[in-house]
């Protein structure tokens, strides 16, 4: 079996060059060169990164790593089809770059779809990598949505696209993968119209990718506002009514663990809102 594994960045050398040092010994290990491409898909970070990465490739010979630079900043989406375009494997794996991969995560994949032959979308299980505020706060929402504490492989009503896989055959039915209008939310997007097609999503708690979290509070809130972006236009993609009734079965209360950082959140998230609407109508009168 042919395996592509997809990793878009941005600006994060650091951070992809752990993923990678997670992932290229497991696949020197178990001699998995030849049936591995790892494809990174740069889009369009800083001219000091780019050459960064280009020279991290370029002092080792990685015959199953391909690296593509975008010329202009397209999006996590984008980002994620270009790479799917120039893949060619029979099974192919979504990282983000903030993840770092357990020793046997390739060859785990490998099995969990083997044995699932039924299975087109596969989430992996995210964990925190650092055990501090910030993680605890963002995983508190990851396992109330995600997780299941008496098994280990079930069917989920989400989709995380910092760590999950495909089958090939997935394209026959739903090309391109990901909308590329949609600055963020583009998983939560892409789970609605597999549920559409009624494509059943899975979890391996097996497939474990470690996640580093935003790490201050100025991180988290720039994510919040990017994220309230990417809920304005799913909003008008699907209608507002449609998508907060969607939202309300999933919706995880963290006032009571996290009383200020939720009202200071939800204050920002509520003001972004406005001001992503307020911009549309601006840039939509100026054409007329």
């Amino acid at each position: 079996m042919k395996i592509s594994i997809i990793i878009p960045t941005h600006n994060r050398f650091n951070k992809l060059a752990n993923l990678l040092n997670s992932l290229i010994p497991q696949i020197r290990k178990h001699a998995l060169e030849k049936n591995v491409e790892v494809i990174i898909v740069d889009d369009h970070s800083d001219r000091m990164v780019v050459d960064q990465i280009g020279y991290l490739l370029d002092r080792k010979v990685y015959t199953f790593i391909r690296f593509f630079s975008l010329e202009n900043n397209r999006g996590p989406s984008f980002a994620r089809n270009y790479g799917l375009d120039q893949s060619a494997g029979d099974l192919i794996i979504f990282l983000d770059d903030d993840c770092i991969v357990s020793p046997n995560y390739i060859l785990e994949t490998v099995r969990i779809h083997e044995e699932h032959p039924e299975v087109l979308v596969l989430n992996g299980n995210l964990k925190k990598l650092r055990d501090d505020f910030y993680s605890n706060f963002w995983f508190y929402s990851y396992d109330a949505v995600f997780n299941k504490n008496d098994s280990k492989f079930y069917r989920v009503n989400r989709l995380s696209s910092g760590n999950f896989s495909i089958k090939r055959d997935l394209l026959k039915i739903m090309y391109p993968l990901f909308d590329e209008s949609l600055p963020s939310r583009e998983d939560y997007d892409l789970y609605l119209r597999l549920r559409e097609k009624k494509i059943d999503l899975y979890k391996s708690d097996d497939l474990i990718a470690y996640c580093d979290c935003r790490d201050s509070l100025v991180s988290l809130i720039k994510q919040r506002i990017w994220y309230s972006k990417g809920e304005y236009y799913i909003r008008r993609k699907y209608g507002k009514e449609f998508i907060i009734a969607d939202e309300e079965g999933h919706k995880v209360d963290i006032k009571r663990h996290y009383p200020f950082l939720a009202m200071l959140l939800g204050f920002i998230w509520r003001s972004s809102m406005k001001y992503w609407k307020m911009k549309d109508m601006m840039r939509t009168s100026n054409l007329f």
